[in-house]
């Protein structure tokens, strides 16, 4: 047997994967085309007025002219703006997020004390405490980067101490009978065993974190996505009302992708879709 042989994959389940990506292709194109179609024969036959329903090709043709257009008119500096937002907050969240987790998750009375104030907390939205923000932090981005963290931490710690508690407990003894240290056990044993759980919160809290930034936003902001759409709903410009949120849908589509991404090649014994 030569090496090239033990590389490479069996022919008949290349052929599996084949049809799998092709079926999974051609289901999303289907579902694309039939969205399109139906918002088409919506705004033509249904509405027929633009300016309450603009058709599907009308909002494109608007979109890549605000995104193509000088920066004083497109939304490139919204598209900027937003993305540095909930990037930063979604990321203070996860860093926050975790080590509560593990703490949670190794101290029995510090989880029994937290965990009632964690569940409560993810229950709230959190443009709930937008008015506070803006009263302690005033209308600049440190309010914004609050809000979404103070959305994202709480379910990335219930996560996470989840995780950690579900690990086999029958690992980490034989681990410590093996004489190793709790950094190797960290590393090899813990972090790779909530690493997929990880990855699964962090899509999740990237979608919430994105649905805070806009309404953040539209309640106190000069610029981002969100702040756009508000200004357009004033002038009844719909075109740029849809494109604004075609272009958050694309935004949170391609962070979900690269998480996704990462997902497979950080954690390629979890099968992700």
């Amino acid at each position: 047997m030569t090496v090239n042989s033990i590389r490479t994959p069996p022919v008949g389940l290349s052929m599996l994967t084949d049809k799998r990506l092709h079926r999974r292709i051609s289901i999303i194109v289907f579902s694309i085309l039939f969205i399109v179609l139906a918002w088409e024969l919506a705004a033509r036959f249904l509405v027929r007025d633009e300016t309450l329903l603009p058709g599907p090709f009308s909002v494109w043709n608007h979109f890549t002219y605000l995104l193509t257009t000088s920066e004083k008119v497109g939304i490139q500096n919204d598209i900027w703006a937003s993305t540095a937002r909930v990037l930063v907050g979604w990321a203070i969240g996860i860093a926050i997020g975790v080590p509560v987790g593990a703490a949670l998750a190794t101290n029995e009375v510090l989880r029994i004390g937290a965990d009632p104030l964690l569940q409560a907390g993810r229950s709230v939205p959190p443009l709930a405490f937008a008015p506070l923000m803006v009263v302690w932090l005033g209308l600049g981005e440190p309010s914004k980067y609050v809000l979404i963290a103070l959305g994202v931490m709480p379910i990335i710690a219930i996560n996470v101490s989840a995780a950690i508690g579900g690990i086999d407990r029958s690992l980490l003894r034989v681990t410590s009978t093996m004489g190793a240290s709790p950094f190797y056990r960290l590393r090899r044993v813990i972090i790779p065993a909530i690493l997929a759980d990880l990855f699964t919160s962090m899509r999740v809290t990237l979608g919430l974190a994105w649905a805070t930034v806009i309404a953040a936003e539209l309640v106190a902001s000069t610029a981002g996505l969100g702040y756009r759409i508000l200004k357009a709903s004033q002038y009844m410009d719909t075109n740029t009302i849809f494109a604004g949120i075609l272009a958050i849908g694309l935004l949170a589509l391609i962070g979900d992708r690269v998480l996704l991404v990462l997902q497979k090649v950080l954690v390629p014994w979890r099968g992700v879709g």
